[in-house]
């Protein structure tokens, strides 16, 4: 997670570390023990099912990010196909996994960037339209023709 500030930038990544990058250029890093956070995910929703603690990320608190994946197919109109010239298929742990070549790099080249996939002349991005997101109710993914 990268968030860009005026006084500078804090990433936190995967391995629990912070990164913690003032506008002057200088660095602090933290560094925080492993944990396995989909276990202590399903540890918290048992825990809130129980009563015994509040969920860390309650319905009402996903509403802006469910609402900017809406909006995003929404913009989009469709779901669109990625040519099998970016994809890569392999076998892992007995099933087959299924990514666009280079994802983590482009990943990083759009954050860093600021850019949308579609910014990047990526051959398999489309640039979609803008979509309003006032009084926006429901999501609905098959529409009739």
């Amino acid at each position: 997670i990268l968030v860009k500030g005026s006084k500078g930038t804090v990433y936190w990544d995967y391995q629990n570390r912070l990164i913690i990058t003032d506008r002057e250029g200088n660095k602090e890093t933290l560094a925080f023990s492993q944990e396995d956070l989909i276990r202590n995910m399903y540890i918290n929703l048992i825990e809130a099912i129980n009563g015994r603690s509040p969920l860390y990320s309650p319905i009402d608190a996903c509403r802006s990010f469910v609402l900017s994946a809406n909006g995003a197919f929404e913009s989009s109109g469709a779901t669109h196909p990625v040519p099998d010239s970016a994809i890569v298929r392999q076998t892992e742990n007995q099933t087959t996994a299924t990514y666009i070549k280079d994802v983590e790099a482009i990943f990083e080249k759009a954050v860093n960037s600021g850019k949308l996939f579609s910014e990047l002349n990526l051959p398999w991005a489309v640039k979609t339209k803008p979509f309003a997101m006032e009084g926006y109710k429901r999501f609905r993914m098959f529409r009739p023709s």
